[in-house]
């Protein structure tokens, strides 16, 4: 396989020359890997498939993606309550603000009225 990437021209981009290298020597499976770091999961044999063990994993995995699943809706529905909460609490707070900032106003009135009849 060095010998033919060394043969391809430099011009020619490295990985498509090593991806047709690769093909041309080794021929195309479905069972090897495609591309650096991504790997093919082959399909379990008939045995496996009926193996107790493979029989258990895959109801435990399947049980666990729904669980997972079921959570996941959880967590979004109490993000969206958290969300209608802080809407709630800041609308609280400008309106007792605003209620504060009357109060102030109207004792700052009795104030200057209770000053002036003096």
């Amino acid at each position: 396989m060095v010998e033919r990437l060394a043969e391809k021209d430099s011009e020619e981009d490295v990985v498509e020359a090593a991806k047709s290298i690769f093909k041309e020597v080794l021929g195309q499976r479905s069972s090897y890997a495609q591309g650096m770091g991504h790997m093919v999961i082959p399909d379990p044999s008939p045995a496996m498939k009926n193996s107790r063990a493979f029989i258990r994993l895959a109801e435990e995995n399947q049980r666990h993606k729904s669980e997972a699943e079921m959570y996941k809706s959880k967590l979004d529905q109490m993000m969206g309550d958290i969300a209608a909460l802080r809407q709630n609490f800041s609308e609280h707070e400008k309106l007792l603000m605003s209620y504060r900032q009357s109060e102030l106003e109207r004792g700052s009135e009795s104030h200057r009225e209770t000053h002036q009849n003096a």
